[in-house]
């Protein structure tokens, strides 16, 4: 019998990702080699041919960019979740995978995700696996998206994969539909307040004081405060941009030291009303992530490294990044999830548990379901709170110019009924 040439992936001592390839007679002789050489194998499978390019019925551009690509929309979780259920459906139908790129590509309306399928259709066209070339493309699939595909490709099981996916975006894009919808209706009376205030900043304000100026009536201290502000707007206007925009930049800086961002990131852990929601939605995307991970067969130092690398707050990373030492160390998840004090105790508890009985997957897809079932009812609550608060402080704004207002109108009364 003639040798075949296999490639294979695995994973060696120090869990670092081994790629090659190896002539053998069958696929059970290149795996015990590989276990004699101390390597762990994931896949391993016939060499695969190169796509025949004639067989490719619509041809593939990649558009350069330009300047109106600044102007599309990004491509949200919406968008990734559509897409990775349609990839679903189709692979599970026993579509062939260019062929599924190229249906998906023409009935997707984001321009942005339209020419980054068009980009996986090249890239597999070149002999790239899609994983690598999904790679290519950080701004448009997330970090977490590469891993899981590559994690489906080598298991041979990436349909189920993209189902897994599809779930991710869904439960990500509802959540931030929950948070925006709570944050409409403060939006709302901000701007109301706002308008109602200019309203009698420039316009009721200016024409009474001058009547009264004309009368010789004495302004209060609060109607001379508006007075003040409305002339430093009509004069110096032009400065306002300016300021804002070096408060903005200075921000942006200070956003990328390392010290601005951990005091960024503990504020926004400790704020006294967004702090818990910040918090939770951070812990349920993390014990969905790393759960859909190592459902997909994704060796737990790489998981909790992709997961570290797509949370997004620097406490969270320290932590983790304490956790990924301990467990190459030898130790387990639970004591140094335990030691960082920002995961809460019930997820320590549950992957503790998930550790001991070996369902540490199910048992992350439990406290994801949980944890999201508390931002919403935060978002429930802090709505609750947020309106009677903003109605308070619109009535504050307001009742404070009436009141300069009314001050020297009472004042002129007074001296008319003398």
């Amino acid at each position: 019998m003639g040798e075949t040439v296999f490639v294979y992936s695995g994973r060696d001592r120090q869990g670092k990702l081994v790629r090659g390839r190896q002539r053998a007679a069958n696929k059970e002789t290149v795996i015990r080699q590989l276990r004699q050489s101390n390597i762990y194998p994931l896949e391993v499978k016939q060499a695969p041919r190169l796509p025949d390019r004639r067989n490719i019925t619509l041809p593939i551009t990649l558009p350069r960019p330009n300047w109106r690509h600044w102007l599309e929309k990004p491509v949200k979780s919406r968008d990734l979740a559509i897409f990775s259920r349609q990839f679903h459906t189709l692979i599970e139908a026993g579509v062939p995978m260019l062929n599924a790129l190229q249906v998906l590509q023409q009935q997707t309306a984001n321009p942005k995700l339209k020419r980054a399928i068009n980009s996986l259709q090249a890239g597999l066209q070149q002999g790239a696996t899609l994983s690598e070339s999904i790679a290519r493309h950080p701004t448009v699939f997330p970090y977490l998206y590469a891993h899981l595909v590559e994690a489906g490709e080598l298991g041979g099981v990436l349909d189920k994969v993209m189902d897994s996916l599809s779930v991710t975006f869904e439960k990500d894009h509802q959540l931030k539909e929950k948070i925006k919808s709570a944050l409409i209706y403060p939006a709302v009376i901000i701007t109301m307040t706002m308008l109602v205030v200019a309203a009698l900043q420039f316009f009721v304000l200016p024409n009474l004081v001058g009547v009264l100026l004309s009368l010789q009536v004495p302004l209060p201290a609060t109607t001379r405060i508006l007075l003040g502000v409305n002339s430093f707007l009509q004069h110096y206007w032009f400065t306002v941009p300016p300021i804002f925009f070096c408060l903005f930049l200075t921000l942006r800086l200070a956003l990328k030291t390392d010290k601005g961002r951990y005091y960024f990131s503990a504020a926004s852990l400790k704020a006294p009303i967004f702090g818990r929601l910040v918090g939770n939605t951070i812990v349920a995307r993390f014990c969905r992530t790393f759960g859909e991970l190592l459902k997909s067969g994704v060796p737990i130092l790489v998981a909790l490294e992709v997961v570290q690398k797509s949370t997004g707050n620097v406490l969270f990373v320290q932590a983790l990044s304490n956790v990924i030492e301990s467990i190459r160390a030898g130790q387990g998840l639970a004591r140094p999830l335990a030691e960082s004090g920002v995961f809460p105790p019930l997820v320590v508890q549950m992957i503790s548990v998930g550790e001991e009985s070996g369902a540490l997957e199910k048992l992350l897809e439990k406290a994801a379901v949980f944890y999201e079932n508390e931002v919403e009812a935060v978002v429930t609550r802090l709505t609750a709170v947020i309106e009677p608060v903003m109605i308070v402080i619109m009535g504050g704004m307001v009742g404070f110019i009436a009141i300069s207002v009314l001050m020297p109108l009472m004042t002129l009364v007074g001296r008319m009924s003398q």
